[in-house]
């Protein structure tokens, strides 16, 4: 069964770039710590020109993932699997830790009075044409 990988919000946080970094420092500090408090790690963060690229781990598994600003007060999270091919084919799955990332995140987002709107999407592609899933 496909699980979501996109994750659209609405948010209070700072949307100011400061210097060469861009917009999210504060939103991206609170998230990395609100998901440790929960048991998920933020191992590294880089900056991109427009968003925040990082590893985030379970016990077991690593994914990659990003966090921008969109415009205004909308944001996009997502968090993907980077699991090689040929360990799929030999029957490794990360899909369960993959799960427990994305509901850690959600119920993180969800519980901050600043964030509110939160859609989740199955694909990049979903996002792009506005179709969420049903709530």
């Amino acid at each position: 069964m496909a699980h979501p990988t996109h994750i659209g919000f609405r948010c209070d946080f700072e949307t100011e770039r400061r210097g060469h970094e861009p917009p999210g420092e504060e939103l991206i500090d609170w998230l990395d710590e609100a998901l440790e408090r929960r048991g998920v790690r933020i191992l590294e963060f880089d900056t991109t020109d427009y968003s925040y690229a990082f590893d985030i781990a379970t016990a077991r598994h690593v994914f990659v993932g990003m966090l921008g600003h969109v415009e205004g007060d909308q944001w996009l999270l997502f968090v993907e699997s980077v699991l090689a091919r040929w360990k799929k084919l030999l029957g490794i799955s990360d899909t369960a830790e993959h799960i427990v990332i994305i509901d850690t995140i959600i119920a993180v987002l969800r519980s901050d009075p600043r964030i509110r709107d939160v859609r989740l999407y199955l694909h990049a592609d979903d996002w792009n044409r506005g179709v969420a899933l049903p709530r």
